[in-house]
């Protein structure tokens, strides 16, 4: 809702500068114009939050840049993420707030706009009691005297007097009757009552006080021009406006004939003969259909292109994809890829049934996640079951090749990885070693995942994985470690200097090769390019309130590792694991981004918008998440 009335001040006020120059370049100097081109920019700003959200427009997509082969290394980020620790929270050290300012900014809104609607409900309710009190003034039932008042004083189309007014010459009376009824004919009343409403509900916003000061001058000016034209006496007309004003007295809600810091320029006005005529209907008419169009540019909101298109998918070419599909085991020891069909569609998960998305066909025998950089390219799709698919990442062809195997040795794999979790899963004991050891393992690491850094720091080894805090590696014999952050191991292979570094996590073993520090830096640059574009600012924008409860449910990414999306009034607090449940903030329909962490969140819907799963982006990396509910 702030995201909305912000966005909506700022379109206002944009509207309200282009309004004044076209004034100012145009020279117009008519009361009633500018009362009426402001009351149209009043209008708008009352309903910008509704032309916002009905009037938005899709930017052409354009054509994807092509890709330079070679131009980086291959350093891709993972499609299904069961390897690495998933964090939620800030780095270590880092002060964790409780509380964001656009938390707070709601309830210190709603504060101020309380205080500012109940100010004009109240004078609304007096002025209604004076009106009512008050007696009919001769046969005119429209006029009434008020003891209470000390000037002449509209409230809806009631006119109110002060007591005094039956001693008042009949040219008094008449000159206050015709501004008075001026103001009626005009409609000033709900006009001052909306810009009143518009200045409560905008508050922090410039414009709107200005434009309810705005809007209050030109009625009186606009009134002074059909009631001098009335009574035909302009210097009459000024000693009785002038007579007025010395009794000035506070009304709570109406429109007064004289209003302090406006009588002496209108005086001025008055003798000088400056006046105008009225607008006609027609010209009215014109004036506001002129105004439409650059409402609309105001209100008209660009979005972003829509998704990447997809193609269908052949129901009898579907089952040719469904499979099993294991990486090299040299590489990714038990990883493997299950390709499933629900009906017509297509999805694919990490073996052991979690992390499950669907797969959309971009062209024949080519798949895609929805929120992932990443493709899958089926071998041989047209003629009978592929044999291995080729997982690509970035856009990095030909990718890692995962070969198709039966239900057998998918089961096998499942039952490994299972063992190895509960292994990997049970307490860790320190041991002691020479320091000097952890020299063999100091340098930079490189799998088809991701990268990571060993180093050494006051007799202690650090392992950090690009875009990740580093986390220490604690030794526990021979050359294995583990850390406390996680239930997740390293280990090294070679003699001397490691060759391989060994990333046990999740059930699965990522092995690592050695890099030297050229190829380190340039994939290093790659990936912190990722990581530097979760970290730029982010502006949350206004969605429509019923999408969100397409997002709510529990999103499984690995065995250990849920999502439970919550919707709280109109936003959306996430929860990982035993984390607290954090705000998210939407940058369009389905895209949404935390404060206190740089990391994002893309929910993947379905054809009747009902999210199937989501998607993490965080320290440069992908982690999708299926709906478990």
């Amino acid at each position: 809702m702030m995201s909305l009335l912000l966005e909506s001040a700022v379109r206002s006020l944009m509207l309200g500068i282009a309004i004044w120059a076209g004034l100012t370049l145009l020279r117009v100097r008519s009361p009633a114009i500018r009362s009426l081109v402001w009351t149209v920019a009043l209008i708008a700003s009352l309903a910008m939050p509704a032309l916002i959200a009905g009037m938005q427009e899709t930017a052409p997509a354009l054509p994807a840049p092509a890709l330079l082969a070679g131009a980086l290394p291959y350093v891709p980020g993972p499609l299904l993420q069961a390897i690495g620790p998933i964090a939620m929270q800030p780095p270590v050290g880092a002060p964790m707030p409780m509380f964001h300012w656009q938390d707070v900014l709601p309830y210190a809104y709603g504060a101020v706009a309380a205080v500012l609607l109940g100010r004009l409900a109240v004078g609304l309710l007096l002025t209604w009691r004076l009106a009512r009190v008050a007696k009919p003034f001769a046969e005119d039932s429209s006029v009434r005297l008020s003891r209470t008042v000390t000037v002449p004083v509209t409230f809806g189309r009631t006119i109110l007097l002060p007591a005094g007014a039956t001693a008042w010459s009949a040219a008094k009376l008449g000159a206050v009757l015709a501004h008075e009824r001026a103001h009626i004919a005009r409609g000033d009343f709900p006009i001052l009552l909306l810009a009143k409403l518009n200045r409560a509900i905008f508050w922090f916003n410039p414009f709107a006080w200005w434009l309810d000061s705005e809007l209050a001058e030109l009625a009186e000016a606009a009134s002074d021009d059909i009631a001098v034209a009335e009574v035909g006496v302009p210097l009459s007309y000024a000693e009785t406006l002038l007579d007025v004003a010395n009794s000035v007295g506070h009304v709570p809600a109406g429109v007064a004939m004289a209003r302090s810091g406006m009588v002496a320029q209108r005086i001025e006005r008055v003798i000088a003969g400056i006046r105008f005529p009225r607008i006609g209907r027609r010209a009215a008419a014109a004036i506001v259909l002129g105004l439409l169009p650059l409402v609309m540019v105001a209100a008209i909101t660009i979005a972003a292109p829509a998704d990447e298109k997809t193609m269908p998918i052949d129901p009898k070419a579907i089952d040719r994809y469904v499979g099993a599909y294991e990486f090299d085991p040299a590489k990714a020891p038990n990883q493997i890829l299950n390709v499933t069909r629900d009906g017509d569609r297509l999805f694919v998960d990490d073996g052991a049934g979690t992390a499950k998305m669907e797969l959309f066909q971009k062209s024949d025998g080519v798949f895609f996640e929805k929120g992932v950089d990443a493709e899958i390219d089926f071998t041989n799709a047209g003629i009978g079951p592929a044999p291995s698919l080729f997982l690509v990442m970035h856009g990095k062809r030909p990718g890692a090749e995962a070969k198709r195997v039966d239900q057998a040795e998918a089961a096998r794999v499942a039952a490994v990885v299972e063992q190895k979790q509960r292994e990997q899963n049970q307490p860790h004991t320190e041991v002691g070693v020479d320091p000097a050891s952890f020299d063999a393992y100091v340098g930079h690491y490189r799998s088809d995942r991701f990268l990571f850094d060993v180093t050494r720091e006051d007799g202690y080894l650090f392992v950090r994985i690009v875009g990740q805090p580093k986390l220490r590696a604690v030794p526990e014999g021979g050359q294995n470690f583990f850390f406390r952050e996680a239930d997740a191991q390293v280990s090294f292979a070679g003699s001397g200097k490691a060759t391989q570094a060994i990333l046990h996590q999740n059930g699965r073993e990522l092995i690592a090769k050695r890099i030297d520090d050229a190829e380190f830096k340039t994939a290093e640059a790659e990936a912190n390019k990722r990581v530097a574009d979760e970290a730029k600012p982010r502006t949350p924008i206004a969605i429509d309130p019923k999408l969100l409860d397409n997002y709510v449910g529990r999103f499984q990414a690995a065995p250990n590792a849920v999502f439970v999306v919550t919707r709280e009034g109109d936003g959306l607090m996430v929860q990982f694991q035993n984390q607290r449940a954090l705000p998210v903030y939407p940058e369009n329909d389905h895209s949404f981004f935390y404060t206190v962490v740089p990391a994002q969140i893309t929910f993947i819907t379905s054809g009747g918008g009902h999210a199937t799963g989501l998607v993490l982006h965080q320290n440069g990396l992908d982690v999708p998440a299926s709906r478990v509910e």
